[in-house]
């Protein structure tokens, strides 16, 4: 599900982003939900755990809105 897309081409046809203190998520006019920093307690869903920043990284479609809390999206 990994996508190492450049931010300014993934930014285009974005209808939100929500950030929180490590991690951004960017939903898509076509319902998918991008994400990119830290996953240290599991924000991403991924089933996967990390400090270290994650590329850019495709994490749900199917999607109509976001949040962002302090280790969710």
């Amino acid at each position: 599900m990994k996508d190492n897309k450049p931010l300014e081409k993934i930014a285009i046809g974005a209808i939100d982003i929500s950030a929180e203190n490590y991690f951004v998520a960017i939903l898509k006019t076509d319902g998918t939900v991008w994400g990119f920093g830290q996953n240290g307690h599991g924000e991403f869903g991924i089933g996967s755990r990390t400090y270290d920043k994650l590329p850019l990284t495709k994490i749900a479609s199917n999607v109509s809105q976001i949040a962002t809390g302090f280790s969710n999206i």
